[in-house]
């Protein structure tokens, strides 16, 4: 077992929220700096996701704090982001809220453990919600004036140029959000899915903590 497969099964597991592992993180961070494996094991029984993953709890153990809140913030990375498959999903198909909402979470609590800052998030979003506006009267099918999709596509650099900058999690998001622009916005709908997707994880973010 590894930390990139475990992971990898919770990425694919569309039932898992970060608030099954926070009291993990939580349990964690009151820890000494050197947690005996009973310390963590005991900080283990916190977290209803390893009942679901017995076999990964070898993972977490003999460690030092500070390995462990990093493997925490490795594990959100990896489970965060989305396959092209679901991204593109999420992005295109109503369907596909479930997905919205539990990839907001987990990329939202990502960039909290990662250090990133509201104003920083808060730079990209403000130019979605005025497309979104401009946008909200246009029927879903329709596609998006030349004016409106140059403005989202703007997006894509100053994101790079956010995450050349402060690093870390902006990478992430990024990354994924650059993915999408690309190559899963299409029409009035998948902008507006997008949008969704975005406050989802800015809310997300709020909610577990960044400031």
């Amino acid at each position: 077992a590894t930390l990139e497969t475990f992971g990898k099964d919770l990425r694919d597991d569309n039932s898992f929220e970060y608030s099954q592992l926070q009291p993990f993180y939580e349990a964690i961070k009151g820890l000494k700096n050197d947690p005996t494996p009973q310390d963590v094991e005991r900080s283990i029984g916190k977290a209803p996701i390893f009942a679901k993953y017995q076999k990964q709890k070898e993972l977490f153990h003999s460690k030092r704090k500070n390995a462990l809140l990093n493997d925490i913030k490795t594990l959100m990375g990896l489970c965060s982001r989305p396959t092209d498959e679901t991204l593109r999903s999420i992005i295109q198909e109503d369907k596909s809220a479930r997905w919205l909402v539990l990839f907001g979470e987990r990329l939202g609590a990502y960039l909290t453990l990662s250090g990133v800052s509201t104003s920083q998030i808060r730079k990209a979003y403000g130019v979605v919600k005025n497309l979104d506006m401009t946008l909200s009267t246009l029927p879903a099918d329709a596609e998006m004036d030349m004016y409106s999709y140059r403005q989202l596509l703007l997006l894509k650099p100053r994101l790079a140029y956010a995450a050349k900058k402060e690093g870390g999690g902006m990478n992430q998001l990024s990354e994924i959000l650059g993915k999408a622009i690309y190559e899963s916005v299409k029409s009035v709908g998948d902008f507006s899915r997008f949008s969704q997707y975005f406050e989802a994880i800015l809310a997300y973010h709020k909610a577990y903590g960044g400031k």
